[in-house]
């Protein structure tokens, strides 16, 4: 009885042992397996796209572009205009003093078209004075009395007049009067049915030879207190790209895409402005001189802004010879003698 429960143990022990040991085959095989089955490949090539144009193929490239007439757009910059379109793609932008501390942009495009500008907003007779110098399609909606009384004097599409709405129209998501858009090619498209001239006089700044540096003392950081604190603009140079990052009202100053604006040459001219009515409207001396500043390549160069009546202005260093820039965009600050400046 003993050998045969013996037997019977050593029997079950067995039959055990087998199936452990089938057990940890297949345990060891399911951890080997995938290692087995898995190929060796070599990584996909991909292609590497091309790095970027640098600073100094586009300063090179630069007055190679194709130019168009000039189209010069009022743009709005009051709190519930922002972030602005068209603003990164234009040739040059004046930020104009208005009424209480608060400013206007002014963009001129030639190189470069804009799929969205805007929003849209009205001119002031200064506006129209300094416009006439680049020969422009002029863009508005509506303006000041003073304005209107100018109007004559150039080429404008209001996109407050019914005869050309097919030029312009309104965004849902900002309210009146801060939602007027348009962009480039409509607003050429319409210029020339309603007898635009196609081409117009190219204005240039004179720009520094691919050798030549912007010489200068050190000036990495610029602020205009225009007088109103959300609209306080600064600039701080970037060395990687060599472009100087605007903020406004202590912010960054974002474009509609979500990129910083940013530009290669900053002209500061200084001019003479009073209060001219109620309603606070100023009148700005564009004509004369005065002085006037410029930073390119985180330097700084003192000089001096004149024009004559009728003229175009022009830009001098301190020793009388026309300032050079570095090629690229330019962004000029019109600013009251009376409003601080700290570089």
């Amino acid at each position: 009885m003993n050998w045969l429960r013996q037997n019977i143990i050593i029997f079950v022990l067995l039959i055990f042992g087998i199936i452990s040991g089938v057990a940890g085959f297949v345990y060891m095989g399911d951890l080997l397996e995938p290692h087995q089955q898995v190929e060796k490949k070599e990584p996909p090539k991909t292609e590497i796209p091309e790095p970027p144009m640098n600073n100094s193929e586009e300063k090179e490239k630069w007055l190679e572009l194709p130019r168009e007439r000039n189209l010069v757009v009022l743009i709005d910059n009051d709190l519930n205009a922002r972030p602005q379109a068209g603003l990164k793609d234009a040739d040059i932008v004046y930020e104009l003093p208005i009424e209480g501390g608060t400013t206007r942009f002014m963009a001129i495009f030639s190189r470069f078209s804009s799929e969205l500008i805007g929003p849209i907003r009205s001119a002031r007779d200064y506006t129209i004075d300094i416009a006439k110098e680049f020969d422009p399609i002029f863009v508005h909606a509506g303006g000041s009395p003073q304005a209107f009384a100018k109007f004559e004097e150039i080429g404008n599409l209001n996109g407050l007049e019914g005869g050309v709405d097919r030029a312009f129209w309104r965004i849902g998501e900002r309210e009146a009067p801060h939602n007027l858009y348009s962009d480039s090619k409509t607003l050429r498209r319409v210029a020339r049915q309603e007898g635009f001239r196609e081409k117009g006089k190219l204005l240039e700044f004179k720009y520094l030879t691919s050798g030549e540096n912007f010489e200068g003392k050190k000036s990495d950081n610029i602020m205009i207190n225009y007088g109103h604190k959300d609209f306080r603009a600064e600039f701080l140079y970037d060395k990687n790209t060599k472009k100087y990052l605007r903020f406004t009202g202590g912010v960054k100053h974002w474009d509609n895409t979500g990129e910083q604006i940013a530009v290669k040459n900053i002209i500061i001219q200084k001019v003479k402005a009073r209060v001219k009515d109620e309603k606070g409207r100023l009148h700005l001396d564009i004509v004369g001189k005065e002085k006037a500043l410029f930073f390119s390549e985180g330097q700084v160069i003192q000089g001096y802004w004149e024009k004559k009546q009728d003229g175009i202005t022009k830009f001098y260093k301190a020793v009388g010879e026309e300032i050079a820039l570095k090629e690229g965009n330019t962004w000029i600050s019109v600013v009251p003698v009376n409003v601080q400046v700290a570089y």
